[in-house]
């Protein structure tokens, strides 16, 4: 499963979020905190502890203030993963903080590719390219960064966790 907790976005601030209902606005502007936000789901994950499921956009933090709790609810759950498309701190630093936090077999590779791009070579040569990872990230191994370009996704698609 892969779940896209856009919350923040679901408000009517942008997007997507202009065309939800008013409760439904109104229910998300409600939640003051990603933590918030998840809160009612750490029973959920516990009871299905075996579906591997994946947060879609590292969990779609809405700022920097989100990602500890991001970070944490990825960690306590075996069952959770995540990937990096369309993460606005998409870089060295940012991979390095969410590696230490809850290691590199939970994290895929991701572009968001056609939605936040219009090169079509996005993960070649935009800032979302994949370099990032095998170039500019010298703290992860080739082992460690083959799993995160490849091989997490791979075991993720076939419940291999």
């Amino acid at each position: 499963i892969v779940i896209d907790w856009s919350w923040w976005y679901l408000g009517g601030e942008v997007g997507y979020g202009l065309d939800e209902s008013k409760a439904r606005q109104a229910l998300c502007k409600s939640y003051t905190s990603w933590a918030d936000w998840v809160k009612p789901m750490d029973p959920i994950f516990d009871k299905f502890s075996e579906l591997p499921i994946s947060l879609a956009h590292c969990g779609t933090p809405k700022g920097r203030e989100n990602y500890e709790h991001i970070f944490a609810f990825i960690a306590r759950h075996p069952n959770c993963h995540c990937d990096l498309a369309a993460i606005p701190d998409y870089n060295p630093w940012f991979i390095g903080q969410l590696v230490k936090a809850v290691g590199v077999h939970k994290i895929m590779y991701g572009t968001d590719h056609p939605y936040w791009s219009t090169e079509i070579d996005c993960y070649l040569t935009g800032p979302r390219r994949w370099g990032v990872i095998a170039d500019d990230c010298f703290f992860l191994n080739d082992e460690e960064k083959q799993s995160f370009l490849a091989g997490n996704a791979e075991r993720f698609a076939n419940c291999k966790m």
